[in-house]
């Protein structure tokens, strides 16, 4: 309403203003134009008076014949001054003879010009005509319409009038247009509001809301003696879903969940997106039984599978509990919790929810504490890079070598890449991670070529680097910064990874060959293979999953699955690798179904760059030239 008022006032002084001005300029106008109408008609006055024969009558014609205008002066209020020799003979008026005004005209006049003069606030306008061999000259007086005019005060009142009416009118439309703006700015406010505090996707309430509601919660709970429940969800394998089916389908999921949540909890329980895939729930007036029957209940209905793109989706989820106020004073320490909870359930063998243990949550500090030194560790070059070697089975003599990321934390030790390399997909660092690795690699290839070892090395590529356009540029910058051939690369791409967003990742390993990398598919056999998009892209090489070749000597399915991508990577003129490697008999048995490269720990464990140079002099699988080479050095 406030908006409105102020339209109002605006509007209203708008309006006067406008009427102000208007009227001025119409009644200045009025007054403009009345003016040369009566000077006009002064002037026609004394033309047609002393066009007459007035040179060669007497005084007594000159006046009779002025007398015959007598109407006319009385009418228009004109004055007519007769001299001679400069003094007053005849004054023809029917008002008051204005002396003050006669002896100024007297003195200011200028034969045959109209003049205006001012006396007591009016104005005047006179002329004089001489008429020739006579002696006598005639001056004609005439006072000008003013704002006491009849004329004007009509047009005044009639202006009035008509301001009113517009005044009125205008404050009738602000009222309306008023009303109508407020309404609408008040529904925009409100939809802000609700984005402000709601989550775009699911519409339901966000992070924001629900600290709000907790903060209610707490006071509640303060004020009835009474705990709340606070559980904290996330959907098992959402991430394998969302790359596998796409972006749509994953957003389709959690609107499902979300609904399904929606349903399960009673109306005074509170639902909220924190983001991704986690959710949150508050049970006001909750113990720790009720927040057993309500977990149950949720599990029961979200785990119902869902069709997407006519793939039937099993739903599991882990869900964190917390009870306030027994596992912690403060709604922040509640949800911190709460979220230790679920990563403790995460880790649980046949259970789908846990209570907060604060005994467990030291596995969740170590999370922490690793989420935070990651970008620093990157940053200042804290991580190594461990070789693997790959062993050509056709002459049984090292081929190449896998780049592998190790990180020993001063604080925290040796901490595994299954474990650091999620977290660095999680807090966005991949790509750094990644363009590191390849910096690394490329240094010490450079080295190594130096002293005649030419080797191709693997390098793992993460899904976000397959999203990122510029990628190929990057890398090939970093690798020409080190004058070294793209050929001694070779990139590993997760079959998911491609899953994902299959037409963006075409284009950039497009790009990728095109510069000239080696392009490889890791972990092939573990997502959707299909050969539509094997024919599709720039493959060169197909790695099988370590967990068809470990079991594979007494695992008959998997020997056939191995045989089998054996055979379609040969038909598609792709060279496979067998990685998983940990016996003679394994290695014996791939070399009979043809397979090309090994890799695995009966072969050499990731080793350091100086390891792998001091691996190399001595190993078996060393061949002449890079033995020659090592030693050399």
């Amino acid at each position: 309403m406030r908006i409105s008022t102020q339209l109002i006032v605006v509007t209203i002084g708008i309006t006067i203003l406008s009427m102000t001005i208007f009227g001025i300029l119409a009644i200045r106008i009025m007054l403009d134009s009345a003016h040369k109408e009566q000077t006009d008609h002064l002037r026609s006055i004394a033309n047609e008076i002393t066009n007459y024969n007035l040179a060669s009558s007497s005084q007594e014609e000159i006046i009779d014949h002025i007398n015959n205008y007598k109407n006319e002066f009385s009418r228009e209020k004109l004055i007519l001054i007769i001299l001679r020799e400069n003094k007053i003979i005849y004054i023809l008026t029917q008002n008051s003879i204005n002396n003050q005004l006669i002896d100024r005209i007297i003195q200011t006049r200028e034969t045959g010009i109209e003049n205006i003069i001012d006396i007591d606030d009016i104005q005047y306008v006179f002329s004089n005509r001489i008429i020739q061999n006579s002696g006598y000259e005639l001056i004609f007086i005439k006072p000008l319409i003013s704002l006491n005019h009849p004329h004007a005060n009509t047009l005044i009142k009639r202006m009035a009038t008509f301001g009113i009416i517009i005044i009125w009118l205008a404050i009738w439309a602000a009222l309306v247009f008023g009303s109508i703006i407020s309404r609408k700015l008040e529904e925009k406010n409100k939809q802000l509001r609700h984005q402000t505090l709601h989550d775009n996707l699911t519409k339901l309430p966000n992070r924001i809301l629900l600290m709000d509601r907790l903060q209610q919660a707490q006071y509640n709970s303060h004020r009835q003696l009474s705990p709340f429940a606070l559980i904290v969800m996330d959907l098992d394998n959402f991430k394998e879903i969302n790359d596998t089916m796409g972006h749509h389908n994953g957003d389709k999921l959690l609107i499902e969940v979300s609904s399904r949540l929606l349903k399960s909890l009673r109306e005074n329980d509170s639902l909220a997106r924190l983001g991704g895939d986690e959710f949150a729930i508050l049970l006001p007036d909750t113990d720790y039984n009720g927040a057993i029957v309500c977990t149950n209940r949720i599990l029961h209905d979200i785990e119902e599978p869902l069709l997407l793109n006519e793939t039937s989706i099993d739903i599991k989820a882990s869900i964190g509990i917390t009870l306030y106020p027994e596992h912690g004073d403060s709604i922040e320490l509640i949800l911190q919790h709460a979220d230790v909870a679920m990563y403790q359930a995460k880790q649980l063998v046949g259970s789908s929810y846990s209570f907060y243990d604060p005994v467990q949550d030291s596995h969740s500090i170590r999370r922490l504490k690793l989420m935070a030194n990651l970008r620093p560790a990157i940053e200042n070059n804290l991580l190594s890079v461990n070789y693997q070697p790959m062993i050509d089975q056709n002459t049984n003599s090292i081929i190449g070598i896998e780049a592998l990321a190790r990180w020993n934390d001063k604080e925290l030790g040796f901490i595994p890449p299954d474990e650091f390399i999620p977290l660095a997909e999680q807090t966005g660092s991949i790509q750094i991670l990644t363009l590191w690795i390849i910096e690394k690699v490329a240094k010490d290839i450079k080295k190594w070529r130096s002293t005649g070892l030419n080797i191709k090395t693997a390098i793992n590529i993460s899904t976000n680097c397959l999203q990122d356009s510029l990628f190929p540029e990057k890398v090939e910058k970093i690798i020409s910064n080190y004058g070294i051939p793209v050929s001694n690369i070779e990139l590993e791409i997760t079959e998911s990874a491609l899953m994902s967003d299959l037409k963006r990742a075409r284009r950039i390993l497009e790009r990728l060959n095109e510069i000239g990398f080696i392009i490889s598919i890791d972990d092939f056999g573990t997502g959707f293979s299909s050969l539509a998009y094997l024919k599709q892209l720039p493959v060169n090489i197909l790695k099988i999953d370590r967990s068809f070749v470990q079991d594979m000597k007494h695992n008959k399915k998997d020997s056939d699955i191995v045989s089998t991508i054996i055979q379609l990577a040969h038909s598609l003129d792709c060279k496979v690798v067998a990685e998983g490697i940990e016996d003679s008999e394994t290695y014996d048995l791939l070399k009979t179904l043809n397979n090309d490269i090994a890799q695995g720990y009966w072969i050499s464990r990731p080793l350091t760059a100086s390891d792998f140079e001091a691996w190399l002099k001595s190993s078996s699988w060393s061949n002449d030239t890079t033995t020659k080479a090592i030693t050399n050095n």
